[in-house]
């Protein structure tokens, strides 16, 4: 596989991720579309694709309202530090541009 295809599948993971993560969250996909900014039907889809990549389920959906599987309770944790590692690593960044124009 080129490595451009791996840097996008990569990409294309971590945008999957993030809208599990959001979704996990709010516990709502309404609700984490609406904080996020995007479409309900769009963060819908990245949630089943990753979800039938994997072939797994996530979600346990009833109506509105949604509750993580075991497998997704385990997920959550899992991007909670990820996400969080993210920001971190945001911040650093931004501390280091800082300190150069200081």
């Amino acid at each position: 596989m080129p490595a451009i295809d791996l840097i996008y599948e990569s990409a294309m993971t971590i945008a999957l991720l993030r809208a599990f993560h959001l979704v996990a969250q709010a516990q709502s996909f309404t609700k984490a579309a609406r904080d996020a900014g995007l479409s309900q039907p769009t963060l819908s889809a990245q949630v089943r694709k990753l979800e039938a990549q994997h072939g797994v389920s996530l979600f346990n959906r009833r109506g509105r309202r949604v509750q993580l599987t075991p497998l997704g309770q385990s997920l959550a944790q899992v991007t909670t530090r990820l996400f969080a590692a993210a920001d971190e690593a945001t911040a650093l960044l931004a501390g280091a541009e800082v300190v150069r124009r200081g």
